[in-house]
């Protein structure tokens, strides 16, 4: 008989299988049984790729922008560029004259010159630009009456600074570079005596120089022409004061008082220096 678990022969009767111990039934098999094939376990489908869509589309309109720069390139190989190099008509036939001027006008300048050195030969007059001659009598009248030739106009002569005056230019620099310097502490100042403080020294700035000046004048100026400018300068002297005591008389007594006179007596000062620099040679 056969085990009826593993198909191994067994003697008869057998209860339990020798080779694999499966109890044995009563019913016995006298013969093998069929083989039954073995049934291969089925293999996982493999998961199929999801398809990048986004990577077909980019690569359509890749290809698609590929196909048309090509396309518009032999376009303009072909019909376009030849087209801007060839001329019309009308621009051949101008670029023929041109060439034709350009080849006779040599010869006709040259046949004008000689005819009318022929005319001034055989006439003794003169040829005039349009053509005509003129007679020998008439020439000394046209040369009356021909308009005169505009002298040649010389470059002005660059006026050069005295020693004095180049010297004066110079220290006006730094007077100018320390009065913006105390206008900017001026503009700056958060208290009252800061500014009347900054003003008073702008002040002292300008009427320390304009003595300094008044010595130079005295030095290059004729003694007229120095008295005539006293006379000038003590007239200002009064206007100046005369403006800085209206000035001050408006905030009289107030804190802005010193601030006020400072500032109107700066102004002046500052303006007359600059007009007694003019009288510098």
């Amino acid at each position: 008989m056969f085990c009826y678990k593993c198909g191994n022969k067994i003697e008869d009767n057998t209860k339990f299988c020798p080779a694999c111990g499966a109890r044995q039934e009563a019913v016995s098999y006298t013969d093998k049984p069929s083989e039954v094939p073995a049934v291969k376990p089925a293999e996982p489908a493999k998961a199929s790729k999801p398809k990048n869509r986004k990577k077909l589309y980019t690569g359509i309109i890749a290809g698609a922008c590929v196909i048309v720069v090509v396309a518009a390139a032999i376009v303009c190989i072909h019909f376009i560029w030849p087209l801007e190099d060839e001329n019309t008509p009308q621009e051949e036939q101008l670029l023929q004259n041109s060439e034709q001027d350009s080849a006779t006008g040599v010869n006709d300048g040259g046949n004008a010159i000689s005819d009318g050195l022929k005319v001034q030969g055989e006439t003794g007059g003169k040829v005039q630009e349009n053509g005509e001659k003129t007679s020998p009598e008439n020439n000394g009248t046209e040369n009356e009456n021909a308009p005169e030739e505009p002298e040649s106009q010389t470059a002005p002569a660059v006026e050069t600074m005295s020693p004095i005056r180049q010297q004066v230019e110079e220290e006006i620099a730094r007077i100018e570079i320390e009065s913006d310097a105390i206008k900017q502490e001026l503009s700056s100042a958060m208290t009252q005596a800061d500014m009347n403080k900054y003003s008073g020294e702008l002040y002292k700035l300008w009427d320390d120089y304009i003595n300094v000046l008044w010595g130079y004048l005295g030095d290059y100026m004729s003694e007229a022409d120095f008295s005539a400018l006293t006379d000038e300068q003590l007239d200002w002297i009064y206007e100046k004061e005369a403006a800085v005591e209206e000035a001050g008389n408006e905030v009289k007594g107030g804190t802005m008082e010193p601030l006020v006179r400072n500032s109107v007596a700066a102004e002046w000062t500052e303006q007359r220096v600059y007009e007694l620099i003019e009288y510098l040679p």
